[in-house]
């Protein structure tokens, strides 16, 4: 089951993110994400809360300790709900990490 406007529980959720714009949202109604952007699924066993104010977030931010190599940059994306509206992602709030290489724009 997927999250949609009606459900206040399910056994996953998909996040779509677009890295490039650095933005995060739900899986749309029809399951789909939209063009340029990447799903990440989480799933539960024993169900998701859905607070009413539902708002998914991320936090994207550079990560030098990645080994992307060749002159790549690496990025750390944290991606979860947030459950108390303060507009930020507490540890218990984060509910995929994901680490990205983007090739450098050497110009040639």
């Amino acid at each position: 089951m997927l999250f949609n406007v009606a459900d206040s529980s399910a056994n996953e959720v998909v996040f779509c993110v677009n890295q490039k714009d650095q933005e995060v949202v739900l899986m749309n109604a029809e399951g789909f994400c939209g063009e340029g952007q990447e799903e990440y699924v989480v799933t539960s066993g024993s169900g998701i809360e859905r607070p009413e104010d539902l708002t998914p977030l991320a936090v994207f931010s550079d990560n030098v300790d990645f080994d992307c190599g060749g002159g790549s940059t690496g990025t750390t994306t944290q991606i979860g709900l947030d459950k108390n509206g303060d507009g930020k992602l507490g540890d218990d709030e984060v509910m995929v990490i994901s680490g990205t290489c983007v090739a450098s724009d050497t110009g040639l």
